[in-house]
């Protein structure tokens, strides 16, 4: 196809010049009903403390937003070929924090661009994968949640004494950082470990150990 193909008429007659109402009005209930579904997916689906109810609606009617779009592209091809240019010149500065969360922004407009072209089968067809895709993944054991004891010690021999104590119980660690001022140790250690009342029992038999704390990072790392 050559660029003067684009304004034959018969290239022209391929797009419909007015929508039905009806047309409309199905497109945009099978946008609403998918919607609802992406809705109730990522409230199942979510793990996370803090759960966004916001973030959660936003996402969903996003999808119905990109349904009308698509159908409006459809009617006239002026209008499409505007469409892109004003479309291209859009940038969201708002950061997703959580890759998941991303996942469900695709998939919302990618469900929105199908339904807007009257592929329904398709849309459901993605529903269902997505879906027990997440419920499946989410159930599968992934690597445990490293932790990180900041200690702070009187002497090296102190610090000596918390490093035998990980030895003691088999436990592989590396040191984040280390700082040491006038009569005090601060070290961060980074580890992988079931074993975490042991470790603290041993811990508190550490001689001049003045205090520490045991934390649990948020998301997953593998040692090997």
């Amino acid at each position: 196809m050559t660029f003067g193909d684009i304004f034959k008429k018969d290239f022209l007659e391929g797009f419909t010049q007015t929508i039905s109402f009806s047309l409309v009005v199905e497109t945009l209930a099978v946008a609403v009903a998918f919607s609802i579904i992406l809705y109730v997916g990522y409230l199942l689906t979510s793990s996370n403390v803090v759960y966004s109810k916001k973030f959660n609606v936003t996402m969903s009617m996003l999808c119905v937003v990109t349904a009308a779009v698509v159908l409006s592209l459809q009617a006239n091809i002026a209008l499409s070929l505007g469409m892109v240019g004003a479309l291209s010149i859009v940038r969201f500065r708002t950061a997703i924090k959580e890759p998941r969360d991303l996942l469900f922004l695709f998939w919302s407009i990618s469900t929105g661009i199908v339904v807007g072209g009257n592929l329904y089968g398709l849309a459901a067809v993605l529903a269902l994968v997505m879906l027990v895709g997440l419920m499946v993944l989410e159930k599968l054991p992934g690597a445990k949640a490293p932790y990180f004891l900041v200690a702070h010690c009187d002497t090296a021999q102190t610090e000596n004494a918390v490093e035998e104590a990980l030895e003691q119980l088999h436990i592989r660690w590396r040191t984040r950082s280390r700082s040491c001022t006038a009569g005090r140790i601060e070290m961060v250690l980074e580890f992988n470990t079931k074993k975490e009342k042991q470790l603290l029992a041993l811990l508190a038999q550490v001689p001049g150990l003045r205090y520490y704390n045991l934390l649990s990072q948020e998301g997953e790392a593998q040692f090997t």
